[in-house]
């Protein structure tokens, strides 16, 4: 069972779905990511390779701290 940040995704779902477990991952960002690695929407979680993983938690990375970047402005008053 595949584990990006610090959550063990579902197995049987779509990869799309399952994205959506990690907290701060919509239905928007999980698409944006999908689209950013190339990843099909349709594949499940247990269909997918050692690299597609790592590129899927490399991107979620990227995304996640840029979203903590604006927020952290935000409530900074900036």
């Amino acid at each position: 069972m595949p584990r990006i940040a610090g959550v063990n995704l579902p197995e049987n779902k779509k990869i799309e779905i399952s994205l959506r477990y990690i907290l701060g991952i919509g239905p928007s960002l999980s698409s944006k990511v999908l689209n950013a690695t190339g990843i099909s929407y349709d594949k499940r979680v247990h269909e997918l390779t050692e690299d597609e993983v790592a590129a899927i938690r490399n991107e979620i990375q990227r995304k996640l701290l840029w979203l903590r970047v604006i927020l952290e402005k935000s409530c900074n008053g900036y």
